[in-house]
């Protein structure tokens, strides 16, 4: 579901830049371009920092972290939130991607990656189609800023809940103790 929403973005993200900010294409190419860099930075530096054991929690503030980047900019109209949402979006698209791919690769005893990750990537896929639709379904009838609005904090609000699900499991928000993670079987 936070996949489908953030994926609107990608739609909105056009109508918001040019018709409410009233900019052009190269405000939308520097847009994706410090998207893109902060996204590297948030994969290669950051995410290689989180221990094992607090993956999935660090994936669901990564996946927070971006939607707070893309929902932050429809509160105030301008142009330098679009591009500090971008940096933080980007960041946290970056570290939510790697740990959640690590977490398959970690999780999934190794005959049965293939299947892990073509499930994984079947759905992510599904949900990023479906969702370029929506975002125009969305920005035609309720406007580019409830769009932003929807696409970001939607996320925000599931990575709470995702987080508390996995706080209640672990008891009283403590990680687990186990010092290498039980295999996931996928039959």
């Amino acid at each position: 579901g936070a996949l489908f929403l953030l994926s609107a973005f990608m739609t909105i993200e056009v109508f918001w830049i040019k018709d409410v900010l009233e900019a052009g294409d190269s405000l939308y190419a520097v847009s994706t371009a410090v998207w893109m860099i902060s996204m590297v930075f948030g994969a290669t530096v950051l995410a290689r920092r989180v221990p094992l054991r607090y993956h999935a929690t660090a994936a669901m503030v990564g996946l927070g972290i971006q939607g707070i980047g893309i929902g932050g900019p429809s509160l105030i109209v301008a142009i330098p939130p679009l591009l500090i949402g971008c940096a933080i979006g980007g960041i946290g698209h970056g570290i939510k991607n790697t740990l959640s791919r690590t977490i398959i690769h970690e999780k999934v005893p190794g005959d049965l990656h293939g299947r892990a990750f073509a499930a994984f990537n079947a759905m992510r896929n599904s949900a990023e189609v479906t969702a370029l639709a929506f975002g125009g379904i969305v920005v035609s009838t309720a406007g580019p800023q409830l769009g932003l609005m929807l696409a970001g904090f939607g996320p925000a609000l599931i990575a709470a809940a995702a987080l508390f699900i996995l706080q209640a499991g672990r008891g009283y928000g403590t990680p687990s103790l186990d010092p290498e993670p039980e295999p996931l079987g996928l039959d």
